[in-house]
């Protein structure tokens, strides 16, 4: 019994490849930074409100303590992929909403809290870099 299966492959219409999503185009990165995350720009070392800072991730962690006054929503951005938790009191807190960065920014996760005055401890694991870019942004700054 012959068989049709390659006449009929020969027979099918040609599908095109899908066309490519268009790519955002940026006039510059980080150049239009939103009012909350303008402190993004300006890369300080230690650990600072509304600033970026740079931390030492060697084996793809690092870790900051850091206290607040005022209880509210904060926000965590990070320049690259990897976990960022916190800390208090010994127990890793509950995420409170996560996301990327703004579009044409170096930002690649935001992660949202709910902190009550106190000390705690940033935690960033799964980290590639030898280092990772990381501001904490105050409530006041998210509204």
């Amino acid at each position: 019994m012959m068989t049709l299966l390659p006449l009929v492959l020969l027979a099918a219409p040609l599908q095109a490849a899908p066309a490519p999503l268009p790519q955002a185009t940026c006039p510059a990165i980080d150049a239009d930074l939103p009012a909350p995350l303008k402190g993004w720009s300006t890369t300080g070392t230690g650990m600072a409100m509304d600033r970026a800072f740079l931390l030492p991730a060697p084996n793809g962690e690092a870790s900051a303590n850091f206290t607040i006054a005022k209880g509210g929503r904060y926000r965590v951005a990070l320049d690259q992929a990897g976990w960022i938790d916190l800390v208090q009191g010994g127990k890793p807190l509950t995420s409170a909403g996560h996301g990327h960065g703004p579009s044409c920014t170096t930002i690649r996760k935001i992660v949202d809290f709910d902190l009550t005055p106190g000390a705690y401890t940033l935690k960033l694991t799964k980290i590639a870099k030898q280092q990772a870019k990381v501001m904490l942004v105050a409530p006041a700054q998210n509204e």
